[in-house]
């Protein structure tokens, strides 16, 4: 039992068993307590094992279930507060079963609560903070047995180790035991009593242990600490170990030095004291790497491993059984080395290195800058360079274009003129003409020279391969520069042992390659020289390097020697570059333009040859050409079907062509020819020169030509290529779209003799593609050709010619023609059938219809549609057994007789001589 009395003579008691009671010794009254309150408040257990009444004369019970504390406990309505859920709040996991064994009031008014199992806690009632102590205060009890104050405020505390005092001071416990003096450690449950002279007793199993606190005296020297081991990686080290950092033992050496490695030690330590050795307690810390002591009771040894490197102070303490510690603790100075490679010497030279290596790469980098900045500079003065001279060959091409209309209206009258045997000049006229003319061609040659030389800037040239005979071709080259030879006394020879030799290549480009080393050859040598062409195969295999395959291959050499003034050797590497010249290379070698030599050399590339050059100057030069044999290397099909492109479109047409099919100049009706072209010089020669055999149209652009067409229906058109508001690749689309005039063929003149130029002319429609400056004769042949072939073409489609024979019909003419077939020969037993009824089927005019068939076979439209009636019948007569009245009405004649007479004036026979014939 438990008891307790008030400030109003009123004993508390706590039973065990029963529960609480009061006891009132004025009226001598017994209460048990037991209502309802009371009855919820211990949780239907009456087990208390401690009760208090506080300086409030509130009540504090300590039960097995819990802390509770009861305000005005005689009242009707008391006040129960369970303090069970704050207190386990306050320490994790801290008390088990909330059993609180023994409480006690300070003088401070706080709550001091023991446990079974759980240590003391300190309670403050006001602002409800409680007080946990551990092994941090030196507290060494978990079960508290009993608490209780002195008169000097003094708190003791029996448990399960002995018996403590706390040092509020200090804020820590001071332990005692067997050892010192008590008879047992182990106490009986609120045991205690303070008598009035300050004797403080304890009861327990063995007796009662009592004693006056302020007869303690405290033993005031702390142990001695000594150390007694060092250890590295658990290894005991002595000073006698190679290598070993300790120069003296342990316990005389106050500094050491470990290496970076050595960072793993355990140092070993011994208190001595005098009294009571047993309980001594240490403590330690290594100051540079810990900030606070390490309290470790007993434990006589210290672990450290990773240290870093550094400067660090070991210090240990002690404490004697009445907790004196050393005011002055054992140190040992501990030095750890860096690595070798964090020493200063080594960071200063990691530094230099990285100094070192970024300055290099600095400079490597800063390097590859102004290497790309040059780069970049040099590909943007190349840009520019590249852009001043396509400005330059565009500008030369313009002014090409612009030169070849007017070198056609200074050629071709030219060659009127010297051709004409009708007019004899005197002679000195006739040299001047024929001056006029030769210089004419020449200028005509430097415009192809020049226009090649784009073509090939562009990738726009493509080699036209035939087989031909070498010699006789370069012979024929040669005969142009006859004249001069003779003028001026120059030896000129070609010498071959290979006269029946033949080769694959651009008989064009060859001509061109030939004539300009022929031409440099000449402008190079002096009057009475030589110039020489030789040409030979050689005996062994020459290496091509722009051919595919690595072996050598056979090949002709073509050389071109002359006795001129010859080329500096510093000159020799750069004469194939665009627009070099020397400075001490005569100004008229090699001509004015600086691209005669790099065309040369393009084109012997585009053969897959080489050219070799060797020359010394005052004694002459010597251009060797070296072609593959063969024509592997060389895209033949493609070649030869683009050298063909003009002339396939009539050779089906010539071929067939009779002389009863086309009739005399005299006796056939004018064409109608419209001219379209801007230049008006151009277009006035061209109306002197055909007037006499066409009806002549004249437009200025493509916009005019195309309204024209559509109003006069002409027979041909004649048109410009470069014109302003609508060119003649667009004006002759727009023709060949329109069903009205598709029919119409188109010669393009044009100064734009590119391949990819040809082609899309072609693809435009245009039928035939002549070049400025041309020939008139050639012109007029053309027309000629064209206006015929047409004729005879649909002549012959009517009458059965195959679609492939209408090469020069475009799809919506053949379309056209077949629906006006289609549509006669479904309804060809119809004597009704006539243009009206075809007008309204092919959703065209009447007037349309007529000018449309006229103008593609040359008939009016009643008239066609009678000779398609007869060749039906003709098939008839020659393949059936039908009666000649049956096959007249069969085609749509409805007179037998009237059938009879047309069908002789179309055959020349009567049909019953057919019949008889056949039978």
């Amino acid at each position: 039992m438990s008891f307790s009395e008030d400030s109003k003579g009123c004993i508390w008691i706590g039973s065990f068993l029963t529960g609480l009671y009061s006891y009132d010794l004025k009226s001598g009254i017994l209460k048990h307590y037991q209502s309802k309150a009371y009855e919820s408040l211990f949780l239907n257990s009456k087990n208390i094992r401690k009760v208090i009444v506080d300086h409030q004369d509130n009540l504090w019970i300590g039960t097995r279930s819990g802390l509770y504390k009861i305000e005005k406990p005689d009242s009707e309505t008391p006040k129960i507060t369970s303090y069970s859920s704050i207190i386990n709040n306050t320490k994790e996991s801290r008390i088990r079963g909330n059993l609180s064994t023994t409480i006690t009031e300070d003088n401070q008014n706080n709550i001091w609560i023991g446990t079974d199992g759980d240590g003391l806690c300190k309670l403050n009632p006001i602002n409800q903070e409680f007080k946990w102590f551990d092994t941090s205060e030196n507290f060494i009890h978990q079960s508290v047995k009993s608490i209780i104050q002195t008169e000097e405020g003094e708190i003791w505390v029996a448990g399960n180790n002995g018996i403590s005092k706390f040092d509020s001071v200090k804020n820590e416990f001071i332990n005692y035991n067997t050892q010192d003096g008590l008879i047992t450690n182990n106490f009986n449950k609120n045991s205690n009593y303070l008598s009035d002279d300050g004797i403080l007793y304890f009861g327990c199993y063995k007796g009662i242990n009592y004693f006056d606190p302020k007869a303690i005296t405290t033993n005031p020297k702390p142990p001695i600490v000594y150390l007694t081991d060092f250890k590295i990686s658990n290894l005991s080290i002595t000073p006698s170990d190679i290598g070993s950092p300790l120069k003296k033992v342990i316990s005389e050496t106050s500094k050491i030095k470990l290496g970076y490695d050595q960072n793993m030690f355990t140092i070993d330590y011994f208190g001595l004291g005098y009294t009571r050795s047993k309980n001594i307690e240490y403590a330690y810390y290594l100051e540079g790497f810990e900030t606070d002591w390490n309290y470790v009771k007993k434990t006589r040894n210290a672990t450290y491993t990773n240290i870093p490197a550094g400067n660090y102070n070991f210090k240990v303490k002690a404490t004697n059984s009445d907790g004196v510690w050393n005011d002055t603790p054992t140190e040992l100075e501990i030095k750890i080395l860096v690595p070798w490679w964090k020493t200063n010497l080594a960071l200063i030279t990691f530094l230099l290195v990285t100094l070192t290596f970024v300055f290099i790469v600095y400079n490597f980098f800063n390097t590859r800058i102004k290497e790309r900045l040059q780069i970049k500079n040099e590909r943007e003065e190349r840009a520019q360079d590249e852009a001043l001279n396509a400005k330059k060959i565009q500008f030369f091409t313009n002014i090409s274009h612009e030169f070849r209309t007017p070198l056609t209206l200074i050629l071709n009258p030219l060659e009127a003129i010297i051709e004409d045997k009708s007019v004899k000049l005197p002679n000195d006229v006739a040299e001047k003409h024929e001056t006029i003319y030769k210089n004419s061609k020449r200028l005509s040659r430097l415009i192809d020279e020049l226009m090649d030389f784009r073509k090939l800037q562009f990738n726009k040239m493509a080699i036209n391969a035939s087989k031909f005979e070498i010699v006789a071709f370069i012979k024929e080259v040669v005969s142009h520069f006859e004249e001069e030879a003779t003028q001026r006394d120059i030896i000129l020879s070609v010498e071959s042992n290979e006269e029946n030799t033949s080769i694959w290549a651009d008989p064009s480009m060859l001509e061109k390659i030939i004539f300009n080393l022929l031409s440099n050859a000449f402008k190079a040598t002096k009057d009475n020289g030589i110039v020489s062409i030789k040409i030979q195969i050689p005996l062994q295999p020459i290496n091509f390097p722009l051919l595919s395959d690595d072996e050598d291959q056979y090949g002709i050499e073509i050389s071109i020697l002359d006795s001129g003034i010859g080329i500096d050797k510093k000159d020799l590497e750069h004469i194939f570059t665009r627009f070099y010249q020397s400075n001490e290379m005569d100004k008229q070698y090699y001509g004015g333009t600086g691209i005669g030599l790099e065309v040369v050399k393009s084109f012997i590339d585009l053969h897959k040859g080489t050219i070799q050059v060797s020359s010394e100057q005052k004694k002459g030069t010597e251009f060797k050409i070296l072609l593959p044999l063969g024509n592997k290397h060389l895209n033949i099909s493609k070649t030869e079907s683009d050298s063909k492109i003009n002339n396939e479109i009539y050779e089906q047409i010539n071929n067939s062509e009779t002389d009863s099919d086309v009739k005399s100049a005299e006796n056939r009706v004018k064409k109608t020819v419209l001219i379209v072209e801007d230049n008006s010089e151009l277009r006035n020669y061209l109306k002197n020169e055909l007037k006499e055999d066409y009806k002549l149209k004249m437009a200025i652009n493509g916009k005019e030509g195309l309204q024209m067409a559509i109003k006069f229906i002409p027979d041909l058109v004649i048109s410009d290529v470069m014109m302003p508001i609508m060119d003649g690749f667009e004006m002759c689309s727009n023709i060949k779209k329109d069903i009205r005039i598709s029919h119409i063929p188109i010669l393009l003149l044009t100064a734009k003799g590119m391949q990819i130029d040809r082609v899309k002319g072609i693809d435009s429609g245009a039928d035939v593609y002549l070049n400025k400056p041309f020939n008139m004769n050639v012109l007029k042949s053309h027309l000629s050709q064209l206006i015929n072939s047409r004729q005879i073409l649909f002549n012959k489609y009517y009458n059965g010619v195959s679609d492939k024979e209408l090469l020069n019909t475009t799809s919506l003419d053949k379309q056209f023609i077949t629906n006006i077939l289609e549509y006669i020969h479904k309804n060809i037993n119809d004597p009704s059938l006539n243009v009206e009824n075809l007008a309204d089927e092919l959703l065209i005019s009447r007037s349309k219809l007529y000018r449309k068939i006229k103008a593609l076979t040359g008939n009016t439209a009643n008239e066609f549609i009678k000779k398609i009636r007869l060749e039906k019948a003709k098939q008839f007569l020659e393949s059936s057994d039908h009666s000649i009245s049956e096959i007249s009405f069969k085609v749509g004649f409805s007179s037998p007789s009237y059938f009879t007479k047309c069908y002789k004036t179309q055959f020349g026979n009567l049909p019953t001589e057919v019949r008889d014939t056949n039978n």
